[in-house]
C-alpha cells in the first residue's frame, strides 16, 4: 500500500513525499516481505533521489 502511495506522489510532483514513504514500506516489510517485494520497495525509493522522477 504505502508503495502505491509512493509512486503516485512521484506522479503528482511530491517527490519528497514519495522518498519518505518508500521508505516506510520498505522499513514497515523488512523480514516480512519476499525479496521481489522489497526490490519493488526499493525502486520506488530511487526515482525521487537525487533526482526526482518525471512523467511525461
Amino acid at each position: 500500500m504505502l508503495v502505491d502511495l509512493s509512486h503516485q506522489a512521484n506522479y503528482l510532483g511530491n517527490h519528497t513525499q514519495a522518498i519518505n514513504l518508500a521508505r516506510a514500506a520498505i522499513e514497515g516489510a523488512e523480514g516480512k516481505a519476499t525479496p521481489r517485494a522489497m526490490s519493488m520497495y526499493s525502486a520506488m525509493e530511487g526515482p525521487g533521489s537525487p533526482r526526482p522522477f518525471q512523467h511525461r
